[in-house]
């Protein structure tokens, strides 16, 4: 089997899973027609607002779309499945996004956070990741702002060793979060 690293949004992943050029694809979604894909979870999780320290929602313990109003966001591209999430929800609520940005290029992302010229969406808080010094991530309050990421096969066509495989069951998920955990105490 052959790996390759295909940049494109989630429905072109799900779409040549249909059509069969890619057997298995590692997709963050938010929501996953189970008619016709099945998926193995290998992490989910909540959506954080990642901003400069310095940034007024910085100090919140968590976040509303509501509070959204006038930041300036540099947001995941049309087609991604949080981007789509968030966009419909700000819809509903009738709060217009000012998004100034849109690539799904996490570092592009960041450093709009960075530079303090917008914020952007995470996975996972980017509080005192060494990296990142400048960087806060609040949650969004809401529990519907949720994603899950995992390896996504045509439903009926994953072999469940192999999607065992590319979900990363094999690895010591547990073990690889205590270590950094450590070197977190370590370094202060």
């Amino acid at each position: 089997m052959k790996l390759r690293y295909v940049r494109g949004s989630r429905p072109t992943l799900l779409a040549a899973l249909l059509d069969g050029s890619l057997d298995y694809a590692h997709v963050v979604f938010t929501e996953l027609d189970e008619t016709r894909f099945e998926c193995r979870i290998a992490r989910e999780g909540r959506i954080f607002l990642t901003m400069r320290s310095d940034h007024p929602l910085a100090a919140r313990a968590a976040v509303t779309i509501e509070d959204l109003r006038g930041v300036p966001l540099s947001m995941h591209c049309e087609g991604n499945g949080v981007a789509d999430l968030m966009l419909r929800e700000a819809q509903a609520r009738g709060v217009a996004l000012d998004v100034v940005r849109s690539d799904n290029e996490l570092p592009l992302r960041l450093a709009d956070a960075e530079d303090g010229r917008a914020a952007t969406l995470t996975y996972l808080p980017l509080d005192d990741d060494p990296r990142h010094p400048n960087l806060v991530s609040v949650p969004f309050e809401e529990p519907a702002l949720a994603w899950k990421y995992g390896v996504v096969a045509r439903r009926g066509a994953g072999d469940s060793y192999m999607m065992r495989y590319f979900a990363g069951e094999e690895i010591d998920w547990p073990a690889i979060v205590r270590e950094i955990d450590e070197r977190k105490e370590k370094t202060g």
